[in-house]
């Protein structure tokens, strides 16, 4: 396995030419076989950032999808594809940090947000409860929200130099996350604290929605060939490796991104847990939630074979008009179960 790859398309933002001098956000998203996700990823970020101004490119790590998957990568609003040539994964054999690691090799702006596609951006934020993001699955996404938490988190790594990630799908205001009141700033509207590394006992830095400064971010040594979870904890531990034991991780006072994951990679990857497939939270009772989802087997596969044939397709217009929990039970969820 040598990472090899291509690029199916590579040009400046018409928006927001390329210009290394000047800061901006480099946005890369991690991909598989997820083509309805990724759409709407994409056309929230596009959305966010062009209302804000901000100068941005959105590169696409694809970890090899199914070719007839690349006529759609040049649809989509991107200004960067890179495509992995030869997916692998078997047990703990993986290219998935080969393509993370190209595909950070193509930033051009010096400060870089990795996301996976089941994150959704919520403008307005929302509150977390341990890793249960119900309250932003069930929230209509607000654009005009009067605060920039994008904005904010690039701003925070210029001037503060101690910082060096900053998580967008893990609030300071969650009991699970010990942050340190006094280093509280206020950025874009929104309140950062630094996370304790003392205080939190599993002090982790995950591949959750975070941004970082490009050139640190390519700096730690990728756990090439390893399998996505177990290259995850190693990926952090070279993090705490570099930047020492300080409190260099900043957290919001809210989320603002949540975890659809409805779209689990776990059973393409064949991981334990596939059998609840469809679970929206971590929560042991959810019979209050709005919507019931019973697990399906191969539920990934059915939405990739609809998708292909045509039968399902994002109505953005429709997406932005509702919650993303209403939108994905209405528009995927009932597809497979009727």
């Amino acid at each position: 396995m040598d990472g090899g790859g291509h690029q199916l398309r590579e040009k400046a933002s018409p928006e927001y030419p390329i210009d290394k001098d000047q800061s901006g956000l480099s946005v890369v998203i991690l991909h598989y076989n997820r083509p309805w996700c990724l759409e709407i990823t994409v056309a929230s970020l596009r959305r966010a950032l062009a209302r804000r101004g901000m100068p941005h490119e959105i590169i696409l790590a694809d970890d090899g999808s199914d070719s007839d998957l690349w006529p759609l990568f040049d649809r989509l609003p991107l200004d960067q594809v890179f495509v992995q040539s030869s997916r692998v994964y078997d047990g703990e054999r993986s290219s998935v940090y080969h393509t993370i690691s190209a595909a950070y090799q193509l930033a051009r702006y010096p400060y870089l947000l990795f996301l996976e596609d089941d994150f959704w951006f919520i403008p307005q934020g929302f509150a977390d409860r341990g890793k249960n993001h119900i309250d932003g699955l069930t929230l209509r996404p607000d654009f005009n929200a009067g605060h920039a938490p994008l904005v904010g988190a690039v701003q925070l790594l210029e001037q503060v130099p101690g910082a060096h990630f900053v998580e967008l799908a893990r609030s300071f205001g969650n009991p699970r996350y010990h942050c340190v009141r006094h280093t509280e700033r206020q950025m874009g509207g929104v309140a950062f604290r630094a996370k304790s590394q003392a205080l939190n006992r599993r002090f982790y830095t995950c591949a959750w929605p975070h941004v970082m400064r490009t050139a640190e971010a390519r700096s730690i040594p990728m756990p090439l060939g390893v399998a996505c979870w177990s290259g995850e904890s190693q990926l952090a531990a070279s993090r705490r490796r570099v930047f020492g034991p300080g409190d260099w991780v900043y957290n919001p006072a809210q989320c603002f991104f949540a975890h659809v994951n409805i779209f689990t990679w776990r059973e393409v990857c064949g991981r334990a847990g596939s059998a609840n497939h469809t679970r929206w939270t971590d929560v042991k009772d959810d019979t209050a939630l709005p919507f019931q989802m019973q697990p399906i087997r191969g539920f990934n596969k059915a939405l990739l074979d609809r998708y292909k044939r045509g039968l399902i397709g994002n109505n953005l217009e429709a997406y932005f008009a509702t919650s993303p929990m209403a939108y994905v039970y209405q528009t995927f969820y009932r597809s497979v179960c009727g």
